[in-house]
């Protein structure tokens, strides 16, 4: 049985094999995640003493400098020994207790070719959470999944989009076998990418896919709180038939008249009115100077990464961009066209590392 020490934590934690982060999460250590693969960084940790195994992971979430500097990934170490360790972020404004909740499925719509808007009525109180945090959604008998919330704090109907993977499990069971009044059972809230009230500049907010779900909840939030502050939303979808959400946005639009809200289509199948393009593309494009930014952004790992480094050339200092990578199956075609052949290449290598684990 080996001893973990968190610098943020009042307690000792114990593990038996498994991971840093399980250990933290079995807990209930609010520890700073997302993927739990060794892909996205979030869970970046500084190791100040003792021994862990690091399991494979992508250069782009712990790089050789890294590494000398004696950070590790939570979520793919095992302690070899008692250990000390400080978790790395850059904070959150509003950190809410873990709770588990029981409900029911309210809704299910399919709202596009490739998304599922699924709504569970909370059993008791609603949860509370931050603007742009996720949950841990299971039903039947399947593996949890995590899904960002689409509604703002406060409200017993939970809001979630679901992407539907090919050989998604969950996904496919949602779209095709859950049905209205099912149990389901959720955990959270997670995530440290969530409104910023204390940050008062105009609001770059950016989303891939799903990744819509949580900055609809941040926009909303942020026009809740001031409607006459400046808003700029960009949605990235691949076709006209991935588009899902629009009379929302629209509604937004409407209610709302500093909020900016363009729709950008990567692979449009025929002639389009809408952008075309990259989200990152479209940002740069549009800005010459952000330097009073704040930027939230949501989706695929490789559009997360580009669009902050378009911020930070356009004055965004890192500390006011937010952000939440999602990694699925579905994402090698973006990565091919958006990042350069050394990060493709380390992502393969890290999927034949990982088979192999």
């Amino acid at each position: 049985m080996r001893k973990i020490y968190i610098e943020q934590w009042p307690d000792a934690l114990q593990t038996n094999g498994g991971t840093i982060l399980d250990a933290a999460l079995k807990a209930g250590v609010p520890y700073p995640h997302q993927c739990r693969s060794g892909e996205c960084g979030e869970c970046k940790t500084r190791l100040l003493s003792g021994e862990v195994q690091q399991h494979p992971c992508m250069t782009e979430a712990l790089s050789s400098d890294d590494r000398e500097n004696n950070y590790i990934l939570a979520c793919r170490c095992r302690p070899k020994s008692d250990i000390s360790i400080s978790w790395q972020t850059n904070g959150v404004s509003n950190i809410f207790p873990r709770r588990e909740i029981e409900g029911t499925v309210h809704s299910i719509d399919r709202v596009s070719r490739s998304v599922v808007r699924l709504l569970i009525r909370c059993e008791g109180e609603a949860m509370d959470f931050a603007a742009g945090q996720y949950l841990r959604l299971q039903i039947a008998d399947l593996p949890a999944r995590s899904y960002s919330m689409a509604n703002v704090p406060g409200s017993k109907t939970i809001e979630l989009h679901i992407a539907l993977l090919k050989d998604g499990r969950v996904s496919n069971f949602v779209a095709n076998n859950l049905c209205l009044g099912d149990s389901a059972s959720i955990e959270g809230p997670f995530g440290f990418c969530n409104f910023q009230a204390d940050e008062l500049g105009p609001i770059i907010a950016a989303a891939g896919g799903t990744g819509l779900a949580p900055i609809i909840s941040i926009v909303t939030e942020a026009l809740k709180r001031e409607p006459s502050r400046e808003v700029h939303l960009y949605h990235g979808a691949r076709d006209e038939a991935d588009i899902y959400a629009g009379n929302k946005l629209t509604w937004l639009a409407n209610q709302y008249e500093y909020l900016n809200v363009q729709t950008v289509l990567s692979q449009p199948s025929q002639s389009t009115s809408r952008r075309t393009g990259f989200v990152h593309h479209a940002i740069e494009s549009d800005f010459t100077c952000m330097a009073d930014a704040s930027v939230y952004a949501a989706g695929p790992p490789v559009m997360v990464e580009a669009i902050k480094t378009v911020c930070v050339s356009k004055g965004v200092s890192e500390n006011q961009i937010h952000s939440d990578s999602f990694f699925t199956e579905q994402n090698p075609s973006s990565v091919k066209k958006v990042s350069a052949g050394k990060k493709i290449a380390n992502l393969l290598m890290f999927r034949k590392q990982e088979q192999a684990y």
